[in-house]
């Protein structure tokens, strides 16, 4: 039998590697009435973003925001990000 490629199974074509996951990081928090999260990294948004809990941006929702950190869920992860530090 002779190969051809247009016998190739379904299985043995490889499909392009998904997009890689956004590094989200969380520079700051906002308090008051109504808290809010400053996130940085959101896809197709260039620099940082302010977001309050329930946003959704880049696919990307707040899920909620806590005193120190934010749970973001989208894109088939879940973040959870605490406010970095630079001394650590």
């Amino acid at each position: 039998m002779r190969y051809s490629f247009a016998r190739t199974p379904a299985a043995e074509v490889s499909a392009a590697p998904p997009a890689p996951k956004p590094q989200l990081v969380l520079t700051g928090l906002i308090w008051g009435r109504d808290a809010a999260a400053i996130i940085e990294g959101l896809p197709g948004i260039e620099g940082a973003r302010v977001l309050k809990a329930g946003e959704v941006l880049g696919g990307i929702r707040v899920r909620s925001i806590g005193a120190n950190r934010v749970v973001l869920t989208g894109l088939d992860t879940a973040w959870t990000l605490e406010v970095r530090r630079p001394w650590r």
